[in-house]
């Protein structure tokens, strides 16, 4: 019985499998000797019974030479796919995290499928809904996706302000990251908050709820966009 250290290593399977065919070569070249002695020589018949029986051995034993060889040849084989396999899952791995590094790393973007769901999703409300935008400092990211969602709100049909108009902020404590509606508490909560917000759901922008209007604009729903969550 060979220990799980052979059974479990290629380079030790190989080298093994390299002595095996040596021994098993040897073996053939002494079974071609015997069957030419007792084919060819002549020979006491007791001496011919005893290179009978050796021949059998040798026989015997070069069959189980050939048989280890099958075994440990797929033995290999399972030991090399399983290595192929943990390098292709390592790379897929590596292949992963270098994508999401990028993908957390690149500025956010609204493609043109986004913005057509978008319109749909707000088709339901009379044009001319009032929306503000308003985006915190320091950080360019921040104010380049700000200005995307503008222009996307003012192609949905909102009464909007320009982009060089919007709102910034400086927060102070927890910082907002992606994309918040501040909204007037109920029963003032303007109806399209709701539209609204479902309309960026549907194109995979999370944009929860927050209550705090400024007097007087009940019915502005304000866009706070923070930096990219990480």
């Amino acid at each position: 019985m060979l220990p799980p250290s052979i059974w479990n290593s290629e380079a030790a399977l190989s080298s093994l499998t390299f002595w095996v065919n040596v021994i098993g070569g040897a073996i053939t070249f002494a079974i071609a000797v015997i069957t030419f002695i007792t084919a060819f020589r002549e020979t006491t018949a007791r001496r011919k019974k005893r290179l009978e029986r050796l021949l059998s051995l040798l026989t015997l034993l070069l069959a189980t030479l050939c048989g280890f060889n099958v075994f440990a040849a797929k033995r290999q084989g399972d030991l090399q796919e399983a290595r192929l396999t943990s390098v292709d899952k390592k790379a897929d791995k590596a292949s992963h995290t270098a994508s999401g590094l990028q993908q957390a790393h690149a500025p956010r973007d609204i493609s043109p499928d986004q913005e057509k769901r978008f319109i749909q999703a707000c088709k339901i409300l009379a044009p001319g809904e009032r929306v503000k935008v308003e985006f915190i400092t320091g950080d360019p990211e921040t104010f380049e996706f700000a200005c995307e969602i503008n222009e996307l709100l003012r192609e949905a049909g909102f009464e909007i302000s320009s982009c060089s108009e919007m709102g910034s902020m400086m927060l102070f404590g927890p910082t907002l990251t992606g994309v918040a509606l501040r909204v007037a508490p109920p029963p003032k909560e303007p109806v399209h908050a709701a539209i609204l917000q479902r309309a960026f759901t549907a194109i995979d922008i999370d944009a929860p709820g927050m209550e705090g209007a400024s007097s007087g604009e009940e019915d502005v729903v304000v866009v706070r966009v923070g930096p990219k969550k990480k």
